[in-house]
């Protein structure tokens, strides 16, 4: 008897082992970011303090030249495969908004608080 209620215990212990390693699932955040070496030092900067305060979050970012940005962008989000974030030209924006493809931020996801900015 003994042996079956540790064999029990044992096996709820691994399943509830299993159970709380999917409940920390990570968040993934896809990004496509241009390749100007200014802009990328602020990505990198924003990056770095981003995951240090939101460790539950990947952000996976895609450098894109810009004198490419437009022709992949509206494609991809067409298909389903764009990114959930994307640094935009403002020359840009005025087709994005033609095809509805922009959506507007919440303002509590990334607050000028959270930037390192001053």
């Amino acid at each position: 008897m003994r042996r079956k209620v540790a064999k029990t215990l044992l096996m709820a212990a691994v399943g509830l082992g299993i159970t709380c390693s999917m409940a920390v699932a990570e968040t993934k955040i896809s990004v496509w970011w241009t390749t100007r070496e200014p802009v990328v030092k602020y990505l990198n900067r924003e990056l770095y303090f981003f995951e240090k305060t939101h460790p539950d979050i990947k952000v996976e970012i895609q450098l894109v030249p810009e004198a490419t940005m437009a022709e992949r962008l509206l494609p991809a989000i067409a298909a389903g495969t764009g990114p959930d974030l994307a640094y935009i030209d403002e020359s840009f924006l005025s087709p994005l908004l033609n095809a509805q493809a922009l959506r507007a931020l919440p303002p509590d996801i990334y607050t000028r608080e959270d930037s390192r900015d001053p």
